[in-house]
């Protein structure tokens, strides 16, 4: 999904940047911000997902330990 959205906003980017090259209208603005929010949610995401997919192996493995002494 990240990768998706990362291609249809260089995709708008690309239309924004030939209707407005010189970023002179709000909308431009507004794209580029818009652009950098979506960039920081998508690291966030990223990071939180790394730290879920350490978290769920740790917890595997605690249930591993366990069943084995069982």
């Amino acid at each position: 999904m990240e990768g998706l959205a990362r291609l249809g906003v260089e995709l708008l980017s690309s239309v924004v940047n030939y209707v407005d090259p010189n970023k002179n209208t709000i909308l431009s603005k507004v794209f580029d911000f818009s652009a950098k929010a979506l960039s920081f949610v998508s690291m966030v995401l990223s990071k939180i997902w790394s730290v879920l997919n350490v978290v769920v192996d740790w917890i595997e493995e605690g249930l591993k330990i366990i069943d084995s002494s069982v």
